[in-house]
């Protein structure tokens, strides 16, 4: 009897212990470590923000506020950004509240993708230049829903939201406002579309084009013969919506002089667009201009033969 009691105690012992080892180890394992939240509040700092900087390793961004859009700064001068993008990222930077955090020292920074070599920076400034929040933002999570991301003067590494990290770890095409004529343009407004000159082609060829096409009504018309309304819609709306692939140098920007076709939008409030285009370059791409662009900039080689169609191509169905 006396055998037993001893047995039942050590057992009852042995539970006990075990059981404190696990709430022990509820506290220290890495899962709960992990599982803990960093608080964070950035609407303040991002509601004042001026100036945004972006770094990575090949990777150099400026972005600078003017009134109430923004320019991306280069050495020859500043280009347009995509103000909407701008918002979208202090936007989502001031929606974070709270993060899972990953790490509490320094130490395990490299293993996250934050280390100096490899991170993502980003820096925002207010008016006056002085520092508001300096961010690194390194590798995405192994399910892809986040990213790892610390605070460049801190010790806890955390995880962003895979949306908001996105901003911070596009290149340089994604910033800039690549729209031909960027303000909004509906293809009602359009009431004229004169196109003159000649478009090298894909293959060599060249397509001659020399009309104006008037809107009336709904419909449209060039020298009194009606046109297929759709067709020429579509024509216009690719007219009036085309991208940039990308900004040309200053030293690269097309002339009067280097000016191949070119074509323009007379709108209903009087004002006249103008887009021209120089030989198509060895990679498929036109050099070209616009009146509503102090840059030149290069176009996709099937955007421009979208929008330079021939006649024939808008007649309407027999």
């Amino acid at each position: 009897m006396m055998d037993y009691k001893i047995k039942l105690r050590a057992l009852v012992a042995l539970n006990a212990a075990l059981i404190l080892a696990l709430i022990a180890g509820s506290f220290t394992a890495p899962g709960r470590r992990s599982s803990s939240m960093v608080k964070l509040s950035l609407t303040a700092s991002v509601d004042r923000v001026s100036a945004i900087s972006i770094s990575a390793p090949g990777l150099s961004i400026a972005l600078q506020k003017r009134a109430e859009a923004w320019l991306v700064s280069e050495p020859e001068g500043s280009l347009p950004a995509d103000t909407a993008r701008v918002t979208g990222l202090l936007n989502a930077l001031g929606a974070l509240s709270g993060a899972e955090r990953v790490a509490a020292s320094r130490a395990s920074w490299a293993e996250l993708g934050l280390g100096e070599d490899s991170a993502a920076r980003l820096l925002l400034r207010d008016f006056s230049g002085k520092t508001l929040v300096e961010l690194l933002v390194g590798d995405y999570t192994p399910a892809g829903s986040g990213a790892y991301a610390a605070f460049s003067e801190g010790q806890e590494a955390w995880v962003m939201p895979a949306g908001a990290a996105a901003y911070i770890k596009a290149g340089m095409n994604s910033w800039l406002d690549l729209r031909v004529f960027p303000s909004a343009i509906s293809t009602q407004d359009i009431q004229q579309i004169r196109i003159r000159g000649s478009l090298d082609l894909d293959e060599g060829s060249l397509r001659s084009l020399d009309y104006a096409l008037r809107r009336s009504g709904t419909g449209w018309h060039v020298d009194g013969q009606a046109l297929d309304p759709l067709r020429v819609d579509a024509m216009a709306r690719s007219l009036s919506s085309m991208r940039a692939a990308q900004y040309a140098d200053i030293s690269d920007s097309l002339d009067a002089a280097g000016e191949r076709i070119w074509a323009e939008l007379a709108l209903g409030n009087g004002d006249i667009l103008r887009l021209a285009l120089g030989t198509r370059t060895a990679d498929g791409r036109y050099r070209a201009s616009s009146s509503a662009r102090e840059r030149g900039f290069y176009l996709p080689g099937w955007a421009v033969e979208e929008a330079f169609k021939p006649l024939s191509a808008l007649l309407s169905a027999p």
